[in-house]
């Protein structure tokens, strides 16, 4: 089951084969998880209804869902679930992911993907990457404050005896490891440089590797192992937003839950400071030609690209027309014809041109203004 990283929201945003369905599923990680599939064969009996009160014939509605009715019954797509799942739908596409979060169960049949129930992926929402290191075994988890999934890493990516078990360059060496340390060796090179050596390659290969799974992240990655192996990790990853701070003592003693509790210390500050960093920016550059706020004026600006930093209250809605051409909205109730979803459009636009989307509490965000943005030019 693939998670949804930024990028592929991205990739989203783009104007797919009309009609779009997006379907919204929350989901259990345990439990009765046959509710799940019953739940989503509700949905996609609505999503049915839906299509053909837009036109599109019958057959051809059923031939659009028949992948997705064939998750019906596999039952171990049921047994590996997030906290939500998100299917997407266009006469010559389908697809489905998990999310780390709940989502409101959810049918919607438009031109473009329905996409608002995936801002938390967007806004950085305390989304994070978790490297237990060790030589016996490295282990990447992608999570979500504190529930996270193993991300899988190859064989010779793991550990230390897998990074060497091809390498016949020290044949007069040999060594096997411990559960509790670094490799015991035996021969008659110096076990010092060998162990340097053999733990630099080791490290090599599992910065390649996390280089490539974490291509186009953001998300900070919180590093748990012994002090020198973490030092040296950084020294050979490239990847951009391994935090300074990481977690001390070998990882293979500690247990998920206390790992998680651990980063979640470490990642939560480095969250809180990036809010405060750009809001302050924010309050800083409170003048018309870098700052703007209220609803109008804040989509035009995203409109033109201007926006580098968006804020949201949470739970905003505002549905309505827009006029690109007179520079006007209007509002609308949602059921209204024609009407759009205002909010998603601006966070569209800011989104295809480079910007972040920043969900705040009523009481963080800045002048008391329910949407905001911080401007480039």
């Amino acid at each position: 089951m693939e998670l949804l990283h930024r990028e592929d929201l991205l990739e989203l945003l783009k104007k797919p084969a009309s009609p779009a369905v997006s379907i919204y599923l929350p989901t259990h990680r345990t439990g009765d998880t046959g509710a799940d599939a019953i739940a989503f064969r509700h949905l996609l009996a609505e999503a049915e209804q839906r299509l053909t009160e837009t036109g599109v014939r019958a057959p051809v509605a059923r031939k659009m869902l028949a992948p997705a009715h064939e998750l019906l019954s596999e039952a171990l797509f049921w047994q590996y679930q997030e906290e939500g799942l998100v299917c997407l739908v266009t006469p010559s596409s389908f697809g489905y992911y998990n999310l780390p979060f709940t989502v409101p169960a959810t049918v919607v049949v438009a031109d473009e993907y329905y996409i608002r129930p995936l801002l938390p992926l967007l806004a950085d929402d305390g989304i994070y990457y978790l490297l237990s290191l060790s030589l016996n075994n490295a282990a990447l988890f992608r999570v979500r404050w504190l529930a996270g999934r193993e991300i899988i890493l190859s064989e010779e990516s793991r550990s230390l005896a897998g990074a060497n078990q091809h390498d016949d360059s020290e044949k007069p060496l040999q060594y096997h490891t411990t559960g509790s340390g670094p490799a015991v060796f035996h021969g008659q090179a110096d076990p010092e440089d060998f162990n340097k050596v053999h733990i630099t390659h080791f490290l090599q290969k599992l910065s390649r590797e996390l280089e490539k799974v974490l291509a186009a992240q953001r998300a900070p990655l919180v590093v748990a192992g012994v002090e020198n192996i973490r030092a040296m990790f950084r020294a050979e990853c490239a990847y951009a937003n391994i935090l300074p701070e990481g977690i001390e003592g070998n990882p293979d003693r500690m247990t998920p839950e206390h790992l998680r509790n651990e980063a979640w210390q470490i990642v939560s500050r480095h969250f809180e400071r990036r809010r405060r960093q750009v809001l302050t920016q924010y309050l800083e550059e409170a003048r018309p030609e870098r700052s703007v706020n209220g609803l109008e004026p804040v989509l035009f600006a995203a409109a033109d690209g201007r926006v580098t930093a968006l804020f949201l209250k949470e739970g905003l809605e505002a549905w309505g027309s827009i006029d690109l051409g007179e520079r006007q909205i209007e509002t609308t109730p949602a059921s209204a014809a024609g009407s759009v979803d205002l909010v998603e459009y601006a966070v569209r636009q800011t989104l295809m041109t480079g910007g972040d989307i920043y969900i705040l509490k009523t009481e963080e965000q800045p002048e008391a203004a329910e949407i905001a943005a911080l401007l480039r030019y």
